[in-house]
């Protein structure tokens, strides 16, 4: 009994996670199928920052990633998911979990935004990263440092963003992004639109 219960440990310890299919993104439904709202709403709204395609074995311990406004867009809240903890100023996030996180799709996060225009987020590497030599957010699947991996955008790549808000479709590949507001706006100017 004693022997088969070593090697049943052994076998869960051993677990391999091909982290090339493992996915991230920003979405605006709890089924994690949408990345776009196509109208700026206007009050706030959250979104859902999420791994997706996860092997059905693996267990996360923690995750790094940045998080980017492109445009009239301003974080205002963000709750991580599971007793996480962030070791960095939002919106760098080094986040660990209290214990080892299993689930499909996996929720990291929820930010609550405000967008006063066309915007996007863009997802990158956090500033102080654990994988140096990689240019993509990563995840970490065990407690070693072999064991962190990187991670990719479930919607094009890292020059894209992961969430879009504003009027047609979603940005493709190659798609220019002049058409999001450049002009300079402060938390006064958002205020002063409530009075």
């Amino acid at each position: 009994m004693r022997v088969v219960a070593m090697i049943v440990l052994l076998s869960a310890a051993a677990v391999v996670v091909n982290a090339e299919s493992v996915e991230y993104g920003i979405y605006v439904d709890t089924q994690m199928s949408e990345c776009c709202i196509d109208t700026v709403p206007v009050q706030p709204f959250d979104v859902y920052v999420a791994l997706t395609e996860l092997p059905s074995n693996a267990s996360v311990y923690g995750w790094e990633m940045q998080f980017t406004a492109i445009g009239s867009l301003y974080f205002l809240n963000v709750v991580y998911e599971h007793s996480a903890t962030n070791y960095l100023p939002f919106p760098d996030c080094m986040v660990a979990f209290p214990a080892p996180v299993t689930a499909e799709p996996l929720v990291l996060a929820r930010i609550t935004l405000m967008a006063m225009g066309p915007c996007g987020v863009l997802v990158a590497p956090c500033t102080v990263p654990s994988l140096p030599d990689t240019p993509w957010p990563v995840v970490a699947f065990g407690l070693d440092m072999e064991d962190i991996a990187p991670v990719y955008p479930a919607y094009g790549s890292l020059e894209m963003p992961q969430l879009w808000v504003g009027p047609g479709d979603c940005p493709e590949e190659g798609d220019s992004l002049d058409i999001i507001a450049t002009q300079t706006t402060n938390w006064s100017g958002v205020k002063a639109l409530f009075h």
